[in-house]
């Protein structure tokens, strides 16, 4: 199941939590992610899921999509990453990312003798 959040000028929108082959992302309300912004095409990008994974591809929008900064037209989805499309920000965890701080939470320091 991905994790998905939907931020604009850091203020989180809307979160999502969806277990599905197909995400599809755009400015249409017939997508499972809705984003109402000009910048935004109709049915501008999808995340897809099959045997291997997670991939986000970009539907030959006007404007394209970028992850972690770059612009991409398909990339694998892995641990969390950051998905601007327009000027909204997706953060998305697939079910292999970790939080750090649950991380943390489990180290404990053993002294040797």
């Amino acid at each position: 199941m991905l994790e998905i959040t939907l931020e604009l000028k850091n203020t989180i929108l809307d979160t999502f939590k969806i277990d599905k082959d197909e995400i599809t992302i755009g400015r249409n309300s017939t997508n499972d992610i809705t984003i109402d912004n000009l910048a935004v095409s109709d049915r501008h990008a999808r995340i897809v899921r099959d045997k291997t994974g997670y991939y986000l591809e970009d539907l030959n929008s006007t404007n394209g999509t970028s992850v972690d900064g770059r612009k991409i037209s398909r990339i694998g989805l892995g641990g969390r990453q950051e998905i601007k499309i327009g000027k909204h920000t997706l953060d998305v965890r697939t079910p292999d990312s970790k939080d750090a701080s649950s991380d943390f939470a489990r180290t404990m320091k053993i002294d040797r003798p």
